[in-house]
């Protein structure tokens, strides 16, 4: 399994498991009029709906070095593409912590591998449960 997971990259793989997660979670948002996970600054509208935008986490948080999101929500907030953003007090922030974000990088990692396993395993006709099935009845 360490090796499968091994096989996933970061930057395509993990962050779009990530996102589709995500979806799902806060897709709704129902206090929400939009919801925009890893979106750039100019695809998400200037408009008076109330939005969050779920930061990439390329530009995470942590107490120590703020750095990154703080420039990701500064661009966002001042810019819609080309063109200045005019209502940007419309637009709510949140971004994964540094600390827990390997954490999280790993556990999408996990549910890849074990995708592609049980994927792989329909495929091939693979069963994994038959040696502990026959070393249980010797």
């Amino acid at each position: 399994m360490g090796d499968r997971k091994r096989r996933f990259d970061d930057k395509t793989d993990v962050r779009g498991k990530i996102a589709d997660v995500l979806k799902r979670v806060v897709g709704n948002g129902g206090a929400f009029d939009g919801v925009h996970i890893f979106t750039p600054h100019g695809d998400v509208p200037d408009d008076s709906a109330l939005r969050m935008v779920v930061i990439p986490p390329e530009s995470w948080y942590s107490r120590e070095e703020s750095q990154l999101a703080f420039d990701f929500v500064l661009e966002c907030v001042r810019n819609n593409g080309a063109k200045p953003r005019y209502r940007g007090n419309r637009l709510i922030f949140l971004a994964a912590d540094h600390g827990a974000l390997s954490r999280l990088r790993d556990a999408a990692r996990v549910v890849l591998a074990w995708t592609s396993s049980s994927m792989m395993s329909r495929k091939d006709g693979l069963n994994v449960d038959s040696p502990a099935k026959e070393a249980g009845r010797k």
